[in-house]
């Protein structure tokens, strides 16, 4: 069985080939290239024209090459979504939730609608760009359009022309009532949401119509069913794993790093809240996590010093640092200052003024050694918020995503945590799309497919001599923060 996995994350999207024998799911990559952005109208805007062709363009040379592809499923970053007119047309490119401006919107909309109520129906964390917020600011500014699609729902409508939104991506935005799992009533009132603008909501597995004829090969008239999945990236890679209850948790880390654990149900609970935690639906269930700032932050610093060094290279998997990569320097990786990337730089150089950390001669690799044990400590921070509110102790990490490919991360990671790292699949996401397709073509249970892609996960334990650096660096960095505030 052969199924197209259209993954867009908020670095790179990419366009995969998934073969399945029932026995092994193998995935090979097409077709890659960085999210692009364009800077319009006052805001940070996903360049969602470019992005839309190139990856049509991709699906469309896959099925000429291959006339036994049986499906597509499309996943990305969430929150963010485009407009429609009336006649199916792009608005606009649609802003981006790193733009600048997203942290006013949210406090203008905190005063119409209290974050306890928002929370109280959704479960979602509170984080500066919810969907929520952007339709609030867009009301203000008279930005509007007759449909909403989410970033997947859009890729998903140019391929097959129809127009909806899938109910694990919605679930994202703090706008899905956990109960109805509808658009809450409460939110759209409140923040005067029009309720018209959503579509048909759709669930995982299901079909949401065929590639358009315009897309397949000349003359052909085969029948390539576009299948909903979990939207999210996030949840499509939490699907793919073989994990259950509280004592073994993941870390799903890319752009973004997010950790949590699977669940039966949300947990909306005033500990919940008040850690900022958020409950995201999932094809079985619930994951409940936590959003924290991940590789798309030294991403950024990289590309900021390659300006300036076109010779800088980026290390495709560091085993360990050496003792002159060493430094004390660390970070807090969800301090506001990293949120957007423009002037990174700037904003790195006047944290560490802030913090009163000497600068001496951060060389990239430096950097990057700091940034990944500061990942590590801002993640054990969340997880003993996590163990606190579950009233569960985790004693496994499964990691997926780009970091489980870095030796030294995951060596950080097991003894910043105190745990067994187990080292999950670095496809997670694809992995996952790709799946849910298979599963409802098939038949066959989502929990064998699990099975069978996580024989023979490796596992680190923690070492003995780098807890200790990191327990010192932990009460550290704590220190800077409480500081800096």
């Amino acid at each position: 069985m052969k199924n197209i996995v259209i993954d867009i994350g908020a670095s790179s999207f990419r366009v995969m080939l998934s073969d399945y024998d029932g026995k092994t799911q193998s995935l090979s990559e097409q077709a890659r290239d960085k999210t692009p952005t364009v800077y319009s109208g006052g805001f940070l805007r996903w360049d969602m024209s470019k992005m839309g062709e190139a990856i049509v363009s991709a699906v469309r040379s896959l099925l000429s090459q291959h006339d036994d592809i049986d499906s597509v499923g499309v996943c990305s970053f969430g929150v963010d979504y485009v407009y429609l007119d009336g006649d199916g047309r792009l608005v606009d490119e649609p802003i981006s939730y790193r733009d600048e401006g997203n942290a006013k919107y949210a406090k203008m909309a905190l005063q119409a609608l209290d974050q306890r109520i928002i929370y109280g129906h959704t479960g979602i964390q509170f984080l500066p760009f919810n969907t929520a917020f952007q339709l609030y600011r867009d009301k203000l500014i008279g930005r509007h359009g007759q449909r909403m699609l989410l970033i997947s729902d859009y890729i998903a409508y140019l391929l097959c022309g129809e127009s909806t939104n899938e109910l694990t991506g919605l679930s994202t935005g703090a706008l899905l009532d956990k109960d109805t799992l509808k658009p809450s009533e409460a939110i759209l009132e409140g923040l005067g949401i029009d309720e018209s603008i959503f579509q048909r909501i759709v669930r995982p597995g299901e079909t949401i119509g065929c590639v358009s004829a315009d897309i397949l090969p000349p003359g052909s008239n085969r029948r390539v069913p576009v299948i909903a999945v979990n939207s999210h990236d996030t949840s499509s890679a939490v699907t793919a794993l073989h994990i259950r209850g509280g004592s073994t948790a993941f870390l799903s880390c890319g752009s973004w790093a997010l950790l949590g654990v699977k669940s039966d149900d949300f947990n909306v609970g005033d500990e919940a809240m008040e850690a900022n935690f958020t409950n995201e639906l999932m094809d079985d269930g619930v994951c409940f996590l936590k959003n924290i700032n991940g590789m798309y932050l030294i991403n950024q610093i990289y590309n900021a010093m390659k300006d300036i060094d076109a010779s800088l290279q980026f290390p495709s998997s560091v085993t360990s640092f050496s003792e002159e990569d060493d430094t004390d320097v660390l970070l807090d990786v969800n301090d506001p200052l990293f949120a957007n990337p423009i002037g990174i730089l700037g904003k790195l150089r006047e944290y560490l003024e802030k913090t009163g950390q000497r600068r001496g001669d951060l060389t990239f690799r430096k950097l990057l050694n700091s940034f990944y044990r500061s990942l590590c400590l801002a993640v054990r921070e969340e997880k003993e918020k996590l163990e606190a509110i579950t009233g569960k102790r985790i004693e496994r990490i499964c990691l997926v995503g780009g970091a489980s490919a870095v030796p030294v991360f995951v060596d950080y990671l097991a003894s910043a945590l105190k745990c067994d790292v187990l080292i999950g699949p670095k496809e997670a996401t694809a992995m996952g799309n790709a799946m849910i397709q298979i599963s409802a073509l098939t038949g066959e249970r989502m929990d064998s497919l699990r099975e069978k892609a996580s024989d023979g996960m490796a596992g680190k334990p923690p070492n003995a001599e780098l807890m200790k650096r990191f327990d010192d660096d932990y009460m550290r960095l704590r220190r800077l923060k409480e500081e800096k505030a």
